[in-house]
């Protein structure tokens, strides 16, 4: 976990809003553009646009990432 209170923060970082989760440091849902602000992310899900994956998502995720 990174908590990034700034801009300077997220530069170079690939950050594509907040909840971005990353795995060795890849964004796991790699279809998020990147940011240059602390913004919030969203994700689309079975069920329209959500502020977190399904964790259907989740899960399919971290197993196609080698988890």
């Amino acid at each position: 976990m990174r908590l990034l209170q700034s801009v300077s923060d997220i530069e170079g970082t690939g950050f594509a809003g907040s909840p971005t989760i990353t795995v060795n440091g890849a964004d796991i849902f790699p279809d998020g553009a990147p940011s240059a602000d602390l913004a919030c992310r969203i994700y689309m899900t079975p069920n329209g646009f959500a502020g977190l994956p399904t964790m259907d998502q989740l899960t399919t995720a971290l197993r196609d990432h080698g988890f």
